[in-house]
């Protein structure tokens, strides 16, 4: 400081003290304008944080900076926000459904239509392909699937999406609980063709942060089940059935 003196003069000090006020009163007054958007804009469900587009888009560019600097404080503690990680976040405003960001240490902000998420980053995540067998039970990271063979006669269907129920006789080869694949088709219950497991994944509205652990359970000849989603209408149960592959996902 008597450096600086030497060459500013003796009110130096005063001045700088003045101007540190000046400058947190002015971070106040932002921090006012910052708090009411950023409880608009964030989403919190669960453990998975995010924003809302529609919020941020309303907003300048100056002031989306500090909503997303605030929000990525408190929302994802521990990863305080740089500069560059900022930006990145600001291109996926703008960005197609799917982009992706990294914020770091293994989080990454995902684009969905409506907002941006931030998420554990599951690209490292390996794809699973068990082969199963009824009456045994599998377990994959948090994901437990249940197998069974069943009288027909013993069985009351269930409008639960966690649970499958399949005419038996209808599987051919071998059974596999695999992650689903670009490029994989089956044919929907109730309709005549095939689809694309991705475009059923899309219109049922499963969020692309998710879309990595989807899993399906297939036969030598294809898709039996989308678990949690959609059966194949070449296995539903009929009239003739006479045992019944069960299947439990929780």
């Amino acid at each position: 400081m008597p450096a600086v003196r030497s060459v500013l003069g003796t009110d130096v000090t005063t001045a700088m003290a003045r101007s540190a006020g000046l400058l947190r009163e002015a971070r106040s007054i932002v921090m006012d304008a910052v708090q009411p958007i950023a409880r608009e804009a964030t989403i919190v469900d669960g453990t998975t944080a995010g924003l809302r587009l529609d919020v941020l888009r309303r907003c300048s560019t100056a002031l989306r900076v500090e909503v997303l600097r605030y929000v990525l404080r408190r929302v994802v503690p521990g990863h305080p926000p740089d500069r560059d990680g900022t930006e990145r976040i600001m291109t996926l405003v703008d960005a197609e459904t799917g982009s992706r960001a990294s914020i770091g240490r293994n989080l990454v902000a995902l684009r969905e239509r409506d907002t941006i998420l931030f998420v554990e980053d599951d690209t490292a995540g390996r794809p699973i392909h068990v082969a199963i067998v009824p009456g045994a039970t599998y377990v994959v990271g948090s994901r437990t699937l249940r197998v069974d063979m069943v009288p027909a006669s013993e069985i009351r269907l269930s409008p639960d999406p966690s649970e499958a129920y399949l005419d038996a006789d209808t599987v051919r080869g071998d059974l596999a609980w695999r992650t689903w694949q670009d490029g994989d088709r089956f044919r929907p219950l109730g309709l005549d063709g095939t689809a694309l497991v991705s475009d059923m994944l899309t219109n049922a509205r499963i969020p692309h942060s998710r879309r990595s652990l989807q899993t399906v359970v297939c036969d030598r000849e294809g898709i039996l089940w989308i678990v949690g989603l959609r059966i194949s209408d070449l296995h539903k149960v009929s009239s003739t059935t006479t045992r019944i592959l069960r299947l439990a996902i929780a």
